[in-house]
C-alpha cells in the first residue's frame, strides 16, 4: 500500500493501534487481534495482504505521522483533519476493495492462475487453435484444469466461462468491467500489465492490482453460487476454511452440543487458555452466540456495575481486580464482545 491508502483504516474519534491492522491484514488470528479487529471494524480485511512487508508498513505509518496525517497518542493513532482531507482528495473508485471479506474465502494465487488459464483455454478452443503459448505458468492450476478436462469437455468449459463472464460483467461498473477484461488473455489478446492499465486510467498500478483482485474474488463467488455449473468445481478447489479454523470448529461443535468449558478441555485435551480463546473467536464471528451459557445474571450485574459509563475501548480487566471482583478473563472478554455486537446492531 502507498502511504495515504492506510488512512482509510483510521478514524478521527477512535484511537486505533497500527499493530492490530498489520496483524489483521496478514491474517493473524489470535483472540486479542480478532477482538480489536472487531472493535476497529477491521475484520473484513483479514488476509487482505498476507505477504505484507512489515518494515515498509511500519515506515509508512511513521511517514503518515510525520506528515501530520495521523496523530500518535498513548491510546493509538487518530486520523487528523488534514489526513481526512488527503483521503477525500486522493481516493478514486479504484482505491479500495468493494468486497475485502472475500480474501478469507478463496486462495487468491491459485484462483488467479485458474481464472486466467481457463479463460485462455476457452478462448483458444473457440477459435479452434490448439497451438498456443500458455500465458500462466502455475503448475498446480495447469494440473487442475487438465484433470477437470479429463472428466468434462472443452465445449462445457467454453460455454460456461463465456456465459458466466458475460453475466458477471453485465452487473459490474462498466469501467471496472473494462479493467477486469483488460488483464485477461485470449485468442489474439495479450493481457495488459497493471502499469499499462494504470496509465490508461490515470491511477497507480497498485490500485489496478487491488481492483482486479477484488473483481476476481467477486467472480469466484459469482461462479461458486451457481453450483450446478461444472466450472464451479474449479472455484471450489480454491476455497479457504473461512473465519473458523477446523480446531475452533471442533470446540464450537462441542460447545453447541451443551458441553461446558471444563468438559471440552477434558475431551479435547487442550489447555484451558486455548479453549477459552476458541470461544472468544466463536463469539466474535457467531452472531447468535449463547452468552448466557457462560455469563450468569450475577456476572452481568457485576460487569455492568464496574464498566457502566465507560467506552469499551477503555475497559481493562484489571479494573475488576481493583474493585475486588474475581471473574475469569473469558467472562470479561465475552461481555465486551457482546456489548460490541450490541453497539453495531443498534
Amino acid at each position: 500500500m502507498t502511504d495515504w491508502h492506510l488512512l482509510h483504516f483510521f478514524d478521527q474519534q477512535q484511537p486505533r493501534k497500527a499493530t492490530v491492522l498489520r496483524q489483521i491484514l496478514t491474517n493473524k488470528r489470535t483472540g486479542s487481534t480478532l477482538f480489536w479487529g472487531l472493535r476497529y471494524h477491521y475484520l473484513d480485511y483479514l488476509n487482505a495482504v498476507p505477504r505484507l512487508d512489515v518494515k515498509k508498513f511500519d515506515d509508512a505509518i511513521d511517514a503518515l505521522i510525520a506528515q501530520n496525517w495521523l496523530h500518535s497518542s498513548s491510546q493509538g493513532l487518530l486520523l487528523t483533519s488534514h489526513g481526512q482531507e488527503v483521503l477525500a482528495t486522493k481516493q478514486t473508485p479504484y482505491s479500495f476493495a468493494d468486497h475485502p471479506e472475500l480474501n478469507q474465502k478463496f486462495d487468491y494465487q491459485l484462483w488467479q492462475a485458474i481464472l486466467l488459464l481457463m479463460v485462455q483455454v476457452a478462448s483458444e478452443y473457440r477459435y479452434h487453435n490448439s497451438n498456443y503459448y500458455v500465458a500462466n505458468q502455475n503448475l498446480k492450476a495447469q494440473f487442475l484444469i487438465k484433470s477437470w478436462l479429463q472428466v468434462n469437455s472443452f465445449e462445457t468449459l467454453t460455454a460456461e466461462v463465456s456465459e458466466c463472464l458475460e453475466q458477471f460483467l453485465d452487473q459490474c461498473d462498466p469501467a471496472k468491467a473494462d479493467l477486469f477484461t483488460a488483464k485477461l488473455v485470449g485468442h489474439t489478446q495479450n493481457g495488459l500489465s497493471d502499469g499499462q492499465i494504470a496509465s490508461q486510467l490515470g491511477i497507480c498500478p497498485l490500485e489496478v492490482s487491488w481492483t482486479w483482485r477484488d473483481l476476481a474474488f467477486q467472480f469466484a463467488a459469482f461462479v461458486q453460487a451457481r453450483s450446478s455449473l461444472k466450472i464451479s468445481q474449479l472455484v471450489q478447489v480454491t476455497a479457504l476454511p473461512g473465519a473458523l479454523t477446523p480446531t475452533i470448529q471442533q470446540t464450537a461443535r462441542l460447545f453447541n452440543e451443551g458441553k461446558t468449558v471444563d468438559q471440552i478441555i477434558q475431551i479435547r485435551r487442550l489447555r484451558r487458555s486455548t479453549i477459552e480463546e476458541h470461544l472468544q473467536v466463536l463469539a466474535i464471528f457467531q452472531s447468535d452466540f449463547p452468552y448466557e451459557k457462560i455469563l450468569s445474571e450475577s456476572d452481568l450485574k457485576t460487569l455492568v456495575r464496574v464498566y457502566a459509563g465507560t467506552e469499551i475501548d477503555q475497559w481493562r480487566y484489571a479494573d475488576l481486580q481493583q474493585q475486588g471482583v474475581e471473574l475469569p478473563f473469558l467472562k470479561f472478554r465475552l461481555y465486551a464482545i457482546m456489548k460490541t455486537h450490541g453497539e453495531y446492531n443498534e
